[in-house]
């Protein structure tokens, strides 16, 4: 019978347990199983924990004296001498059904313990089977209540979850269309800054214009007055060579020159001279350099220029030291100073340095390599495309560097030439271009042409540069 107790579940060995604590307590020391003397001094809350029930039930099994003291107390104990009297006379697997209905499981195990009655064996087991069933309803209604938390919890988090992506995709939302505002508000003040800086340059290029109209003039008067100074100079030798002739006795019998005339000569001689006068004094105001500077224009006559004005009919040419080519990247770097105006045929220049990129990053790279050559040695630069004009493609600037596109109709060579013709001849002129009619063109305009090979060499030699 004891090898039940190991077997039985510990939910229907409670009631023997708790009477093997008051067996335990009543026993004097000596009587005192060896196994369960640490459980001396233990008041009715230690002995009823888990450690303790096995170590009293372990000694019902190992203790012979232990074991028959803790029966005869429960065959004394009133609940368990009821169940003994429901026992008498009938089944026990059927009491062990009304026992567990009232939920006396415990108690009618220790009877059956205790007493020991007719088919005892089989009701223990049948005790045994129900209090395992109901250790797994009671398992799986946990196990059940335990999933329901987890699907709430999970149900929770996502419920948070979507909460927080929500709360994302309108603070993406918001931001893009913040990003979107800034963008158009970027693009409206780049299209007003260019706006107003191709304004100022179309004011300096006719500021320009209008000063060289203004020398053109004043080269002129210096024409006419250095004509004027010679028919001057011319009268007043005649009037002294008629004063020498005439003498102190007056005139000879042979001169040819009568009085009259020597007086109107005098005359004329003082008018002319009064008019040099004028016309000195108008080309000096008119010729007079202006105070104002303007963007990009040379502080000083370029290097090898003569020291007076150019001719109306002829272009300043650009500063080359003597000994350099200027079809040489040494000859362009030195060419490309500040003053200097650079024309580039675009993608003559760009298909010869990367031939084999899409269109599009020629242009760019095309446009970032100029860009960084004139904050390199400080001339302007204007590069032209073609084939552009008709798509809508605006025309394009930035610090030192003008990017036109032709417009429909219009080759980006004619464009080239068109940009030449357009600058005032006191400004020296650089071409990049291997095309044949843009060179013709461009010398006939008073330009230095360079190839497109030498340009991109150019461009390498002035990336060097400190």
């Amino acid at each position: 019978m004891t090898e039940w107790l190991e077997k039985l579940p510990e939910s229907l060995t409670a009631t023997i347990a708790e009477a093997a604590a008051e067996v335990l307590n009543a026993l004097p020391g000596e009587a005192v199983p060896a196994s369960l003397r640490p459980l001396l001094g233990f008041d009715r809350r230690k002995l009823a924990s888990a450690t303790a029930r096995r170590q009293l039930l372990r000694a019902l099994t190992r203790d012979t004296s232990f074991h028959e003291a803790v029966e005869r107390a429960l065959r004394l104990d009133d609940a368990v001498v009821a169940m003994l009297a429901d026992l008498e006379g009938g089944d026990a697997s059927e009491a062990v059904g009304v026992a567990a209905e009232r939920g006396d499981l415990p108690l009618l195990v220790a009877a059956l313990w205790a007493e020991r009655p007719d088919g005892f064996e089989f009701a223990l087991g049948c005790a045994a089977g129900i209090a395992r069933g109901d250790a797994a309803r009671r398992d799986a209604i946990e196990e059940a209540e335990a999933l329901a938390r987890r699907v709430e919890e999970q149900s929770a988090a996502r419920r948070r979850a979507d909460e927080q992506r929500i709360t994302a995709e309108a603070r993406a939302t918001r931001l893009s269309d913040e990003l979107r505002d800034e963008r158009a508000a970027r693009r409206g003040r780049e299209e007003q800054a260019l706006a107003h800086s191709a304004a100022a340059e179309r004011r300096a290029d006719a500021a320009e214009a209008a000063l060289a109209a203004e020398r053109g003039r004043a080269l002129g008067f210096e024409q006419t007055a250095r004509r004027e100074a010679e028919r001057a100079e011319q009268l007043e030798s005649q009037r002294r060579a008629l004063a020498d002739e005439l003498g102190p006795r007056g005139l000879s019998s042979g001169a040819a020159v009568s009085v009259e005339e020597l007086s109107s000569a005098a005359r004329q001689a003082a008018q002319l001279a009064e008019r040099l006068r004028v016309l000195e004094a108008g080309a000096t105001r008119i010729g007079a350099p202006s105070t104002r500077s303007e963007p990009g224009a040379p502080s000083a006559s370029p290097v090898g220029a003569a020291s007076r004005p150019a001719a109306p009919d002829r272009r300043t040419p650009p500063p080359l030291p003597a000994g350099l080519v200027a079809d040489s990247p040494d000859g362009i770097v030195a060419m490309l100073q500040p003053g200097t105006l650079l024309v580039v045929d675009g993608y003559n220049v760009s298909h010869r340095a990367w031939p084999d990129a899409p269109i599009g990053d020629q242009r760019e790279r095309l446009g970032r390599a100029l860009h960084q050559l004139h904050r390199r040695l400080g001339a302007k630069v204007v590069c032209c495309f073609d084939g552009e004009g008709d798509v809508g493609v605006q025309p394009m600037r930035r610090d030192g560097l003008r990017v036109l596109f032709s417009q429909t109709g219009e080759e980006a060579d004619e464009l080239v030439i068109k940009v030449v013709e357009g600058q005032p001849k006191r400004v020296p002129v650089v071409v990049a271009s291997s095309d044949a009619w843009v060179r013709e063109h461009a010398e006939i305009a008073g330009a230095v042409v360079v190839s497109a090979a030498t340009m991109v060499a150019g461009l390498t030699a002035a990336s060097r540069r400190p």
